[in-house]
């Protein structure tokens, strides 16, 4: 039997930023999360967690139609968040100024943000550290506008891939496959990516292009975007898809 899994990528581009007291007041939290959020010395870190977890809520809840109570959030031992006993895998990233959200049903995926820099020193650096030889080879041979974008489009994918695999940076870069049109890079067989750049940012999601479970097969539906807005005065987001391309 195949069912469908359907693929939707929220994003939440924001400049807003909140005291940990205001932070608190948003949600009704767990103890846990309010020690999480006191925690934090960055006031920007801090409003992009808790505005994640406030969005992966209601778009639970509002659109895949998941009770909150049932909604419980779980951590590998990598720190990968899962939903405990659901089938829907989610999966968030966040930067300055902007998060992103993945939710799909039946199959694992992974999702990075980054912001674009102009500059392309650190591209040199982590790729001829952190890469194989051939993707430094073809970032450092591509040209020198195009070079920090090259490196991005690598490093988000990488990323995605780990996140989905739910190992993180235990697993290094250079064993974490990539999804790119140029040589050398061929295309992986057992994962999808989806790989682009709105505004600002540049995004990558990935997932597992089938998954077998109780011998059923998963087939994966094509990569849908949705741009967010929140209002804090109701304290709630909300969505709709989103017209340019990524």
């Amino acid at each position: 039997m195949t069912t469908t899994s359907r693929v939707d990528i929220f994003i939440f581009e924001h400049r807003e930023q909140w005291p940990i007291n205001e932070l608190l007041r948003l949600y009704p939290w767990t103890m846990a999360e309010k020690e999480q959020i006191s925690r934090f010395i960055s006031m920007p870190a801090a409003t992009s967690w808790c505005l994640s977890r406030i969005l992966t809520r209601q778009i639970l809840t509002h659109k895949i139609g998941i009770p909150v109570e049932q909604i419980v959030f779980n951590h590998n031992s990598f720190g990968k968040p899962y939903l405990q006993n659901n089938p829907v895998f989610i999966n968030w990233s966040h930067t300055t100024g902007c998060l992103v959200l993945g939710v799909c049903r039946y199959t694992q995926i992974g999702i990075d943000i980054e912001k674009v820099e102009e500059s392309a020193v650190k591209a040199d650096d982590i790729a001829s550290s952190f890469f194989t030889e051939e993707e430094y080879e073809w970032i450092k041979n591509s040209h020198e506008k195009d070079k920090n974008m090259c490196f991005l489009s690598l490093f988000v994918q990488k990323e995605a891939y780990l996140k989905m695999k739910g190992t993180g940076l235990s697993t290094p870069l250079a064993e974490a496959p990539a999804q790119l049109l140029l040589p050398p890079f061929q295309e992986n067989q057992s994962v999808l990516f989806t790989t682009g750049e709105y505004n600002q940012f540049i995004i990558s999601a990935c997932i597992e292009t089938t998954r077998q479970t109780d011998g059923n097969v998963t087939a994966v539906k094509p990569f849908q975007y949705f741009s967010c807005s929140f209002n804090p005065e109701l304290n709630s987001f909300s969505w709709q898809p989103l017209c340019q391309k990524i």
